[in-house]
């Protein structure tokens, strides 16, 4: 099995309408590498308008990607809460944050692609955006890990939380899904390291912490534990918006937040996942945005193999 992954698109038709071109041309490099499954781990769209939402399903439906085998996707906080474009966009962003019907979102967002969620199994009916499903020997897991708008806990709408009732419906998952046989993937949109500040000023250093506290994962250890326990074999996510691939507690993570914004602005980035032979194999591959039919020439490749289930 072959699956793409991509994450943190920030679709955004008013200011942007060039991300959607470079997502279809991402897309589309990515069935012609001959992947099996499309993973998009949230921030689809930048500022929550339906538009950016109608846009991707164009494009999933024109590429025959609708389908519960075909892709899997998780909600990211812009998905919900949208963000800020324009500096004059700030004063207004916390009363907006303030009236978003939390729930609402979730079940727009769990409904414009609705294909994908077909014959997934939810454990507890409240709980929209954590699922599992399979697919010959892959348990894809999704999980929204996007946190309540909150003035004091959560001013810049962009922290996550795992809730005690999360946990329930992730015991349940892994309980119902216990073959060990079976590769299982996690997708979640927050990040789970936290990279010094390249800069060691002291006012850079400030700024970092700002970042990382705005950005945490509450319950975070507490979510590393039970992966381990139950033998995730590898967790998928973006938020953070870098390419990169890390481990954390015996754990295998692989971050797709800079499919799109990187630091280079020619530049596009995918991540393939390959499953074969009990191994998984990873691929970070950076692509020239304004062309990716000069890939095979230009593009610079990451590769890592590990064995699906490590010895923990």
């Amino acid at each position: 099995m072959k699956i793409a992954h991509l994450s943190d698109l920030h679709l955004c038709m008013k200011n942007r309408p060039m991300v959607v071109q470079q997502t279809k041309q991402l897309i589309q490099y990515a069935l012609e590498q001959g992947i099996d499954h499309l993973v998009i781990t949230g921030d689809i769209s930048h500022n929550n308008e339906p538009q950016d939402f109608i846009a991707l399903r164009k494009l999933l439906q024109e590429f025959g990607l609708l389908d519960p085998n075909k892709l899997s996707l998780t909600i990211g906080n812009h998905d919900i809460f949208g963000g800020v474009y324009f500096a004059t966009d700030i004063a207004a962003f916390p009363e907006k944050c303030k009236h978003t019907n939390y729930r609402q979102e979730v079940r727009e967002f769990k409904h414009y692609f609705s294909e994908a969620f077909e014959n997934a199994y939810f454990p507890l009916p409240y709980l929209e955006m954590t699922y599992a499903k399979s697919i010959d020997n892959v348990v894809i897991i999704g999980i929204n890990s996007i946190d309540r708008y909150s003035s004091l806990r959560n001013p810049f709408a962009s922290a996550g939380v795992i809730s005690s009732a999360q946990f329930d419906g992730l015991k349940m998952i892994f309980s119902k899904n216990n073959d060990k046989n079976c590769k299982k993937i996690v997708l979640i949109h927050h990040h789970f390291n936290h990279g010094p500040p390249a800069d060691t000023r002291l006012q850079s250093r400030f700024w970092k912490m700002i970042e990382n506290y705005a950005n945490r994962l509450s319950h975070k250890k507490r979510l590393l534990r039970l992966f381990k326990k139950q033998h995730v074999d590898l967790i998928l996510h973006g938020h953070k918006h870098e390419s990169v691939e890390y481990r954390k507690m015996g754990l295998h993570f692989l971050n797709a937040g800079g499919t799109i914004d990187t630091n280079h602005s020619d530049e596009l980035r995918v991540n393939f996942i390959t499953i074969e032979n009990d191994e998984i194999q990873t691929e970070i591959r950076t692509l020239p945005a304004a062309s990716f039919r000069g890939y095979q020439n230009s593009a610079v490749n990451q590769k890592r193999t590990m064995q699906a289930r490590e010895s923990m």
